[in-house]
This record gives structure tokens, sequence and C-alpha cells, in this order.
């Protein structure tokens, strides 16, 4: 993820100062793709959303995170390079599972509060395009993720998960008149990669585990409007997001120095649906 982070700065501050001048403001919806100079895109998001983190069978945890995000890149004609940041957060999340004893084994229900974090970045490659009332932009890359699950309880365990993915993109802008632009976007997302650590000690055992799990699928979809300013865009979008990460390895568990199995990390699904403000450039 460092490496990644490396390659965000650069593209960041190219685009920032790009912002920074105002000599020919931008009062198209699209780039200038015959132009023998290099443009820079830059777009800054946030959004709310309805958070759902689920283990069929296991627990879930569900409620509401803000969004922040940016997006910047640079084109020249048809070559387009892009970086996307995000974090999400600062949400009222409940966990709904089970306490277990570790004497007996048995579960009693447990509801307790979760503070849950994730972070996104990916870096694109890939082409743009423009034609009349259209513009549409494809990209492949490679990305990664950091989800965090901080449950409340003593009788509940923490989580940090981290995945690396390939995302494909595909954006596209329509104009509808002179002021209004459709707006569509979907990305897909291979899971090639990543691990789960388990905070076992948390609940009264000997050591916190290390899990692989490296398999997994992702997609995002958005609709939105946009409206047309004298340097930009203001938009708002629909959006929904989805992770589906499959069962992880097996490790032993110990509890005060007494082997007690081997345990795994189940298959889980993380999604995202809510509304995202944006402004691009």
């Amino acid at each position: 993820m460092k490496k990644l982070y490396l390659l965000l700065v650069p593209l960041l501050g190219l685009s920032l100062l790009k912002a920074a001048d105002t000599s020919s403001p931008n009062d198209s919806a699209y780039s200038d793709l015959n132009s023998a100079k290099a443009q820079y895109h830059f777009k800054v998001t946030g959004g709310i959303m309805k958070y759902t983190y689920n283990e069929p069978g296991v627990m879930n945890i569900q409620g509401s995170m803000l969004e922040l995000g940016v997006m910047n890149g640079i084109s020249y004609q048809h070559l387009f390079i892009k970086a996307d940041l995000s974090a999400s957060g600062i949400g009222d999340n409940t966990y709904h599972g089970s306490a277990v004893n570790l004497s007996t084994g048995a579960k009693t229900p447990l509801e307790a509060t979760s503070i849950d974090r994730a972070f996104n970045m990916s870096i694109g490659i890939g082409g743009i395009y423009s034609y009349s009332i259209f513009e549409a932009y494809l990209t492949v890359g490679v990305g990664a993720r950091a989800l965090l699950n901080n449950i409340l309880s003593d009788a509940a365990y923490s989580r940090k998960q981290i995945y690396y993915y390939i995302p494909v993109t595909l954006n596209a802008k329509f104009s509808l008149n002179e002021k209004m632009v459709l707006l569509v976007s979907g990305t897909y997302r291979r899971v090639f990669g990543g691990y789960n650590i388990s905070y076992f000690s948390n609940i009264g055992y000997d050591n916190d585990i290390t899990f692989n799990q490296q398999t997994g699928n992702s997609f995002e979809v958005s609709l939105g409007l946009g409206y047309k300013l004298n340097t930009g865009i203001a938009s708002m979008s629909i959006v929904y997001d989805q992770y589906s990460i499959g069962d992880s390895d097996l490790q032993p568990l110990f509890r005060s120095g007494v082997y007690k199995g081997l345990f795994l990390e189940p298959a889980n699904t993380t999604s995202t649906i809510g509304v995202r403000l944006g402004y691009e450039f």
C-alpha cells in the first residue's frame, strides 16, 4: 500500500497545480483530446452510505458511514492515467453476533457498537475517448483495500482485513443539454491476494491469528446527474458498492497453552449504498 500511496502523491500535486491556474477556465464538460498538451483531471467526492458487513450464519454489522474520495489523473490525447483514494467511517454501526462461553462453548446473542473504517487506493491506465456529446474512459490497474472492524465488547474480537485487487473501470458522460450531464460509472475488481488479522486475544485466547484470505470479487456502479459550471461539473449520484470475499485458510488457535483446534475466517460480504456528491474539472 505504501508504494501505491507514493504514486498517488505526484498525480494529486499536478492536479492541484492545474486547479490553481485560472488563466484558461474550462467551461466544457469534456477534455480537449486534440490538444498537444497534457490535460489534468481532478474530482473530489463526499457522501453518506448505508453500510453492511455480513458473515452468513455468524454475524453482521450494520449502520451508516460518511465517505470522502479523490480522483486525479492526466490525459494526453487518448492516453489516460488516474489515481483514486477514498476513506469511509465516522458512522454509527452496530454488531449483531454471539458471545461464546470459552469453557462450555455455549453461545448467547450479543449486540455491541462497532467502529468500522475502510480505505481504498488504486491506480489505473487506459484510454479516454470523446465524440460529440459523449466522453468515456476505460482503465485497468491495481489497488488495495483495508477494512477495520473494531467491536467495542469484551466478548467479541476485532478484525483488520487487507485485500489487493485488479480494477477495471468504465466511466462515461453524456451531455443532455447545455447545462446537464448524465453520469454513468462501473468498476469490477478481481481480488488476487490478502489477509485477515483476527484479534482473538481480545476474548481470552493466547494469540492473534493472521489468516490468508485471497479470493474474491467486487464491483461498484453509479448513476447520476451533473451540472456544468464555468470551471467544472457539480454532480450527485446514487452508488452501490460490494465486496465478496471467500473463506480463509485454516490456522491453529490456543488458550492457556492448550490447542483448541483449527479455525478459519468465513466468507464475507461488505456492501454500501447511498448518495455521493462530487465536483470535477
